[in-house]
């Protein structure tokens, strides 16, 4: 095959959602299209899950699934990655792109490039997505095993790098990009061009084959950025200040997919959907007017200033699910997050959306720092009190320490402990306050106990890590 070189293979990489198509991957590969680069799509992740044993396939999401940190985990897929390989290769592409969603990624995609390098040392490597944004993780590879990483805007900083080298123009900085060259020689490529939402066309996900997913759904993004900077998150670090779209753009999103693939259940990825109450409503207001056929979820942020209202309102325009970011039901914890509201504002807009007729999923953190067992009980007693009103704990979290945060910026604030190791994968997890009154150990206890109340109760969870079995 002649060898393409003013295009690209996209090419996601496990693990990763496989209910759904990559969002992140359909956005890039219509962009290029639509400004004429030639791409395709191979999503090597969906294909992996579906070979791949029950007990392995139960671990699969980007968080659970810490047996992806085994060494020997990329191993397993030997066989495997000979054949990926050569279909690589079979597209005829130069330029290769890989999208990681997690640090979980790094050593599968380790172990495939060095193959393709083997097979055709003249490949161009880009890799991109949330799981090589920081340095320290770009410090996993080499300079000569990874040509280029694209960071942050990812649409314009990959048009960008692939004018530049179709053109063979020098790498420099502009308004558009800032280039930055590692210890380990890889180039940096971020994206700093600011721009709207609505200025993108919308995904059409033609280059994937939506029945290899386990579910008729696809995702949407109506917003970017958020309205709260919670010191344990990442989103608001990779996404910036909430911007939302237009209700007309997501709408008509949502009619195309109705069109095209018969798609009646869509996930909204937004960091949350009612960063601008008025607009929720509005778009409430025109889903019940075009009386689509649909039933969607979402991410919201607890508000105080959300009215019964908006929650009935929702359950009109066919929402089904929301996933409520509490954390805590801990006044003193919430404050220490940052989350900009208290446990009041939680349980009304609980009380709220079950008397719409919603189902209510909520993410819990337990052993944020300065957590004591008077505010665990806290958690515990109001989680036993409001049962009701609480279909399932989306996410059962023991609270760690993500690089980039508030918390992992700022240890002397949290007094957690920096030790030698604070880049290694197991202080992420098993940090300790410097009094020792916070660690893994406590935690964990205190994970195993609200995990009993929860079955107790009979409210279903997912717990993350695979720390409980």
């Amino acid at each position: 095959m002649v060898q393409q070189n003013n295009g690209i293979l996209l090419i996601n990489i496990p693990p990763w959602d496989f209910e759904k198509p990559p969002l992140g991957v359909a956005c890039l590969a219509t962009y290029l299209k639509s400004i004429g680069v030639s791409v395709e799509v191979m999503d090597i992740n969906i294909e992996i899950y579906h070979k791949s044993p029950e007990n392995i396939k139960s671990k699969w999401s980007d968080i659970a699934a810490s047996v992806w940190l085994e060494k020997e985990f990329a191993v397993k897929y030997d066989n495997d990655f000979q054949k990926y390989v050569d279909r690589i290769i079979s597209y005829g592409y130069k330029i290769l792109g890989f999208s990681i969603n997690t640090t979980m990624s790094i050593g599968f995609l380790k172990r495939l490039i060095l193959q393709i390098k083997r097979a055709d040392p003249d490949k161009i490597i880009v890799v991109g997505g949330p799981g090589c944004f920081f340095s320290h993780t770009l410090a996993n590879f080499r300079g000569d095993f990874v040509n280029y990483f694209v960071i942050g805007k990812g649409e314009f900083a990959l048009e960008w790098l692939l004018t530049k080298l179709s053109a063979g123009d020098s790498l420099k900085n502009d308004e558009k990009c800032r280039i930055n060259k590692e210890e380990n020689g890889c180039l940096r490529i971020e994206g700093i061009k600011e721009y709207p939402i609505d200025s993108l066309p919308l995904p059409t996900f033609e280059e994937f084959n939506l029945k290899l997913y386990t579910r008729a759904v696809l995702p949407v993004r109506w917003s970017q950025g958020c309205i709260r900077s919670c010191a344990f998150c990442l989103d608001k670090i990779f996404s910036g200040d909430y911007s939302p779209g237009s209700v007309e753009r997501v709408v008509a999103g949502i009619k195309f997919y109705i069109d095209k693939y018969g798609i009646k259940e869509f996930y909204f990825i937004d960091n949350l959907i009612n960063g601008d109450l008025r607009l929720l409503v509005e778009l409430c207001d025109r889903i019940i007017k075009e009386d689509l056929s649909i039933v969607w979820n979402g991410q919201i942020a607890v508000r105080a200033d959300m009215d019964k209202a908006i929650f009935v309102k929702l359950k009109m325009a066919k929402c089904k699910w929301l996933n409520f970011g509490v954390e805590s039901f801990s006044d003193k914890v919430l404050l220490a997050m940052n989350k900009g509201f208290k446990a009041e504002n939680v349980v009304q807009n609980m009380v709220d959306a079950k008397a719409a007729g919603l189902n209510v999923a909520i993410f819990i953190i337990v052993g944020f720092p300065g957590e004591e067992e008077a505010d665990f009980e806290e958690t515990t007693e109001n989680i036993k009190r409001y049962h009701e009103y609480i279909d399932s704990i989306a996410n059962l979290n023991l609270c760690s320490i993500s690089f980039g945060t508030d918390m992992s910026n700022n240890l002397e604030k949290y007094n957690i402990i920096a030790q030698e190791q604070e880049l290694s994968q197991e202080f992420w997890l098993k940090w300790h306050t410097k009094d020792n009154k916070n660690n893994f150990e406590i935690r964990l206890k205190r994970l195993l106990k609200l995990r009993s109340i929860l079955e107790e109760f009979k409210i279903p969870f997912k717990d993350n890590y695979g720390l409980i079995v």
